[in-house]
Parts: structure tokens; C-alpha cells; sequence
């Protein structure tokens, strides 16, 4: 809010339970690989883990990257 982003505009990469809120929010929530039961499920679909560079394999996978 503060920036005047839309949450239909954010993508948010989580993977502990501290993440959940932040990936419902966003338009589309990604978990890591190796996320927490709570986090994968909250999100919209699980990417590799952090040592398979998921964040830069998610990215691509949604064409931001």
C-alpha cells in the first residue's frame, strides 16, 4: 500500500511459517523446494530449494527473469 503496488502485481517466495500471510497476499505466492508443510501449502506452487537456486528457477519460470 504504501508504494501503490497492487498485491496483483507481487510475487512472493517463501518457505517457513513466518511466510504464509505474505503468500496468500501476493497474486501469485512460489515456496522453495524444501518449504515447510504450511508455507507449500499457502503457496500457489513450489519451486526448486534454495541450493537448486529455486528463487532464480521460479523467476524464470513465471518470465520475469
Amino acid at each position: 500500500d504504501h508504494y501503490g503496488i497492487s498485491a496483483d502485481n507481487v510475487y512472493a517466495f517463501g518457505d517457513a511459517a513466518n511466510d504464509v500471510e505474505m503468500l496468500r497476499a501476493a497474486a501469485v505466492g512460489v515456496a522453495m523446494g524444501d518449504a515447510e508443510p504450511v508455507a507449500a501449502e499457502a503457496a500457489d506452487w513450489l519451486t526448486r530449494t534454495a541450493e537448486e537456486d529455486g528463487i532464480a528457477y521460479g523467476l524464470s519460470k513465471l518470465g520475469l527473469i
